[in-house]
């Protein structure tokens, strides 16, 4: 595209610095990449003068959400806050919400109706929804395995074999400690056959490796590099690695929609392979052992989020009063009938103060709200650390944390 009419494209995630985010607004970027966590942040300083943040807020004209249907319980709620906080701050600054289109995508949903009314802040007088799909389609071979009393061994041998026969493969996995043990087991097998080479093109994937080690592997399976990839639900969605021959699905994942998403990641350029690994341990791998067909037939689970739990909502008012000053009035429009009593509830406490125009502002006391508001439910990560080399390896959270790193605990890591 020449460079007089070439988009600006503003990538927003949290690798990237916000000092560094936030001043590539000056340009007034004509497409913005976001994070909904990163975003979350970014709003903050529209109460500022970053006037390049407030010119593209003035600019949108249409919101595209991808994978729709990872938008459920607190995640979902979060979203759908943030796109209110982000509407309410517009019609604040004098823009047209009227022209603000969405878009919304997913391959697998079952309320798709419900969910874009939600977190678009709009009723479906004006909502048109695409049940087909024109994509190219290629076909796949689907085989099912018996039930599995030793699946992940059985997909180390399934994975092993086809990265021996030169097929770029993903094994996706319900756990982490799970994909590192297929890993290992996959690449000793390879090594037993004199095949090094091929044993170090497999690799575990999973959402606490650093952002440094998830970018080199995703890059290596683009170039070939890597062969085999053993991933969690981390690489279900939201990444593209179209190159992809053949998909392992080790044990059910809980929900068709999943399933979908995994089988989904085989044969996007050519005739792609699915094998269903079930575990003999449980009963709904059996019931979808037995009935593979319906993996495939029965409908996707709906997405279901409550935008108007309070210990959410409370959170999200006060940031929208930090970085907008709304009244009371607009807060209702936006926030719905709870909205009220809560903004009374933190005025007594003086965790809202009222502001000039009968408007109402955070506690500047407070400090830095935003940073209150965990988009995913999190409740703060925990660092992995080699105490050798201090380098730190990989993240968690704490709950998780509690259960893995323990003190005595062995821990793997496949880069250690």
């Amino acid at each position: 595209i020449p460079a007089s009419i070439r988009p600006k494209v503003l990538n927003i995630n949290g690798d990237i610095p916000r000092r560094e985010r936030l001043r590539q607004y000056v340009n007034t970027p004509t497409i913005i990449c976001a994070t909904p966590d990163a975003w979350n942040h970014d709003l903050a300083a529209s109460k500022g003068n970053n006037w390049g943040l407030i010119a593209t807020l003035l600019k949108i004209k249409l919101v595209v959400v991808d994978e729709m249907h990872l938008y459920n319980g607190s995640f979902g709620a979060h979203f759908a806050l943030l796109n209110k906080r982000m509407q309410l701050k517009i019609e604040m600054l004098g823009g047209k919400l009227e022209d603000i289109r969405y878009i919304f995508a997913s391959a697998t949903i079952g309320n798709p109706n419900v969910v874009c009314q939600m977190i678009s802040n709009r009723n479906q007088d004006n909502l048109k929804i695409i049940n087909s799909s024109g994509a190219k389609s290629y076909g796949k071979k689907f085989v099912c395995l018996r039930n599995s009393q030793i699946s992940t061994q059985h997909a180390a041998m399934c994975l092993s074999q086809l990265v021996e026969l030169g097929v770029t493969t993903i094994c996706f996995t319900v756990s982490r400690a799970q994909s590192k043990a297929i890993a290992k087991l996959a690449a000793n097998i390879l090594k037993k056959k004199g095949k090094n080479d091929l044993a170090a093109s497999i690799s575990a994937f999973y959402g606490a490796m650093k952002p440094t080690q998830r970018t080199k592997i995703i890059n290596g399976i683009h170039s070939g590099e890597i062969k085999g990839i053993i991933s969690t639900s981390a690489l279900e969605a939201g990444i593209d690695i179209s190159n992809i021959d053949a998909a392992i699905v080790c044990k059910y994942p809980g929900t068709n929609l999943s399933a979908r998403q995994q089988m989904g990641r085989a044969g996007r350029h050519g005739k792609g392979l699915i094998i269903f690994i079930p575990s003999h341990y449980s009963l709904i791998d059996t019931y979808y052992s037995n009935n593979p067909d319906l993996l495939f037939t029965d409908n996707a689970e709906i997405v279901s989020f409550n935008q108007s739990y309070r210990p959410i909502l409370s959170k999200h008012i006060i940031a929208c009063c930090s970085e907008s000053k709304p009244t009371s009035t607009l807060l209702e429009k936006y926030f719905g009938k709870a909205a009220p009593e809560i903004v009374n509830e933190l005025l007594e406490k003086e965790t809202l103060i009222p502001s000039f125009n009968k408007r109402i502002d955070a506690n500047p006391n407070l400090g830095y709200v935003h940073i209150n508001i965990k988009m995913r439910g999190a409740d703060g990560n925990i660092d992995y650390v080699n105490k050798n080399s201090g380098e730190e390896f990989e993240t968690s959270s704490s709950a998780i944390a509690i259960r893995e790193v323990y003190p005595g605990a062995i821990y793997p890591s496949q880069n250690i």
